[in-house]
């Protein structure tokens, strides 16, 4: 008898399958690696082959360990992250990376080779920009396509299809071309709710005009849990299963998540009128599920019909949670390594102090935790986290007691985003969780107690391979809708509910979390402009600026002879003779891209990809063992008392490393700029003015610390004013500092005291 159910879940490492029985009791999970290729700073691809075996070995130990047999199974699904894979007419992969290899055939999710592209999307201005919180994310699809079509144009007239994993995997199980209304709705900026679906004046307006016929992509998305027809015979040998079994439309991870914590009440519009999902792990995301649109400060969507037919769903949530807590653990000085041991550690002492201490504990310790930004409701993503009431207490109890107060924080600003929502006419009043947080007790109290609501969990079942397996019993037949099957395979639930003994405190810390967003609106004012566009403020002849844009390799940390060095050994080993001073002349401060062209003008010489990555290694390891910032940097960025950013021609990823290896990393949390993020690096002025355009500040009230004849001549060309640095190993010497002088700076300085003299 057909009365089982196989649920597959694709993350970014590894592929998860779970067998469910049409109850929706898991019977087993089980779970295989799959490869991650990292051949480019910012590039992160899959092998879809890779995949497929992964998911038919899980799904084979997932059915022995249930005790049963493929020909038991009735429907399979398929859950995934938001990868773009490639197939040519013959269904044969189409290489998507740098590499040239077919085998990596698949852009992840994470990948962020896209940036200028998603930045071009978002100066559209188009509708379909309403439905993704107004910005293009490089993590959507049609980035990463028009980088494609731009990039491997053979690979692009080569490609007959282009798929969301998702659907990639129910393709390759049933052969349907089918796509989901979840993938396309949430990743390819198709507007389910439109008579149209597809926006074609947007797809010219980025240049994917040739989108839909290239990519084989229907005019219409059919319903998650969809029946796509069987498995072939090939797909059903491959997974061990049979093609009695039905393949059902998948859905986004995230989404079936929300599917199965949120599709139970589907059928009851009081209910889920209560309900939020929050997806909690590093970052938390909050989803509602409605009739009618909802939508809010910092939310994605409403999108229409990606997890339940005629329902809107929108997407909120915080941009750091646990990545919090473990930044506290890391940043104080009694906590270290943020494992789970300390973790618990921690825990468990903060409930003997309030024990102890009652609700007195840290009570004049209060914490704004938008130190990653304020993703919802304030949709601020340069917001700075605050903290008040810090002693001189450096001790495992004072880490307790932060740690204590930031997870408050945490649950108070869950309450500020479920009042935003609450606002728009959702009654909520119960918290359905999923994910790391369900495992941190302090966490769930906080939430219970502080937003005054009932939490659920699942008592066995994985909530996102309970949405595939809802979506599976759908396709199968078993029940007739994604509602019924939901209702009827829910299972079992845990709640906690609110205790009131501590209302009022929290109720006060609310209040108090309110008025501390107040107060640093407060003080945003006092640093504001006066009528003619300038601060108040006396001292340095830079004083009246209101961003600070640093350059990040020798003005930051003294980097450039090591990276040059680096560089000099490579053409050396490639026979040239070249030296450190004729080179570094011709790179320092100079974008990846135009070093690449130089090198191929001036010396014959391509530095192709595995060039490229053995030489970012190499760098790598020299910055790890070697790399120092630059004297006095940290003092100067201590004392300053205006915003600052860094914007540099290195990749994001170096940047990481770099900032890493010289201990500065914590400093620049959420203003890094990278010259990938423009169509031109320096000397064209694009950096700079994205920067000032993204931080809010006119180019007039900037002002850029660099070190490089390309960094000053940008500045100059942005209208921003600039210091020519003297700082670093490589700018010693009469030659350099003539040559920066040369293209007239606003100022020269030698230490990062002098320039502190120019600002303060």
């Amino acid at each position: 008898m057909l009365r089982y159910l196989c649920a597959v879940d694709v993350g970014t490492g590894s592929a998860r399958v779970g067998v469910f029985d049409r109850d929706g009791q898991s019977l087993s999970r089980a779970e295989h690696p799959i490869i991650l290729n990292r051949p480019a700073p910012d590039h992160a691809e899959h092998d879809s082959e890779d995949i497929w075996s992964a998911v038919c070995a899980a799904t084979r130990a997932a059915l022995s360990m249930a005790g049963i047999s493929g020909d038991e199974v009735a429907g399979i699904s398929f859950d995934a992250t938001c990868s773009l894979v490639a197939r040519d007419g013959g269904g044969r992969p189409v290489s998507v990376s740098t590499t040239g290899q077919s085998r990596w055939d698949t852009i992840c999710w994470l990948d962020h080779r896209a940036m200028r592209e998603a930045e071009e999307c978002t100066a559209t201005g188009h509708k379909v920009l309403d439905y993704l919180g107004g910005v293009m994310s490089p993590e959507m699809q049609t980035p990463k396509l028009m980088w494609l079509k731009r990039h491997l144009p053979e690979s692009w007239t080569r490609a007959h299809y282009f798929f969301d994993l998702a659907d990639f995997l129910t393709w390759k199980a049933s052969g349907s071309n089918e796509r989901s209304q979840c993938t396309l709705t949430c990743k390819w900026t198709y507007l389910a709710h439109a008579p149209e679906g597809w926006s074609e004046d947007y797809l010219k307006a980025v240049g994917l005009d040739d989108l839909l016929v290239r990519g084989g992509l229907p005019q219409r998305a059919v319903a998650v849990g969809s029946d796509l027809g069987p498995l072939s015979e090939k797909a059903a040998g491959d997974l061990g299963l049979t093609t009695e079994c039905r393949v059902g439309a998948g859905l986004v991870d995230a989404y079936a998540g929300a599917l199965g914590l949120l599709g139970r009440s589907a059928g009851d519009a009081a209910e889920m009128q209560r309900r939020v999902a929050i997806i909690a792990g590093t970052s938390s995301c909050a989803m509602v599920l409605s009739h009618a649109p909802v939508a809010y400060g910092g939310s994605w969507g409403p999108y229409w019909g990606v997890v339940l037919p005629d329902h809107w769903l929108t997407e909120g949530g915080q941009s750091a949670s646990g990545a919090l807590l473990d930044h506290v653990i890391r940043w104080h000085g009694s906590g270290g390594e943020p494992t789970p041991d300390q973790h618990r550690r921690v825990i468990e002492r903060i409930g003997e102090l309030r024990t102890l201490e009652g609700d007195g504990f840290a009570a004049r310790l209060n914490v704004l935790p938008d130190f990653h930004g304020n993703r919802s409701p304030l949709a601020d993503p340069r917001a700075l986290g605050v903290i008040s009431g810090l002693a001189m207490d450096s001790g495992f109890d004072s880490l307790c007691a932060l740690y204590w107060r930031t997870a408050v924080a945490l649950a108070l600003g869950l309450r500020h985003i479920l009042d935003a929502i609450r606002s728009q006419g959702q009654a909520i009043d119960t918290l359905c969780i999923t994910g790391g947080h369900t495992r941190n007790s302090l966490l769930m109290e906080l939430y219970a107690d502080v937003l005054g609501c009932r939490v659920v969990t699942l008592e066995s079942a994985d909530a996102t391979l309970l949405g595939a397996a809802i979506s599976a019993a759908v396709a199968a037949g078993i029940y007739p809708s994604l509602a019924e099957a939901a209702a009827a395979m829910a299972g079992e639930t845990r709640t906690r509910l609110p205790s009131s003994a501590a209302a009022a405190s929290y109720d006060r810390d609310y209040r108090i979390f309110l008025a501390m967003q107040e107060h640093r609106r407060e003080v945003e004012q006092l640093m504001a402009m006066e009528p003619d566009g300038r601060h108040q403020r006396s001292g340095g002849p830079f004083a009246d600026k209101r961003l600070i844009i640093f350059d990040c390799d020798g003005v930051l940390v003294d980097s450039e002879m090591i990276a040059t060095a680096v560089l000099v050994d490579h053409l050396n080993a490639s026979g040239l003779q070249v030296t450190m001073p004729e080179i570094a002349e011709k790179v320092i401060g100079r974008s990846a891209a135009s070093v690449q062209a130089m090198l191929l003008k001036t010396y014959g010489v391509r530095i192709d990809a595995t060039a490229e990555k053995r030489l970012q290694e190499r760098l790598f390891v020299r910055f790890r063992e070697e790399l120092k910032p630059i004297e006095g940097i940290r003092q100067l960025l201590d004392r300053l008392t205006v915003p600052y950013c860094l914007a540099s021609s290195s990749s994001p990823k170096r940047i990481q490393v770099t900032l890493a290896a010289a201990g500065l990393a914590d400093r620049f949390t959420g203003r890094i700029f990278s010259a990938s993020m423009v169509a031109r690096g320096k000397p064209a002025p694009d950096l700079f003015l994205h920067v000032a355009k993204t931080m809010g500040v006119e180019p007039r009230d900037c002002l850029v610390i660099e070190d490089s004849p390309a960094g000053i001549e940008a500045a100059k060309r942005a209208g921003i004013a600039v210091i020519g640095f003297l700082g670093g190993s490589h700018a010693q010497g009469a030659t350099f500092r003539a040559d920066l002088t040369g293209l007239s700076p606003d100022a020269i300085c030698s230490t990062a005291e002098e320039v502190l003299g120019l600002i303060a």
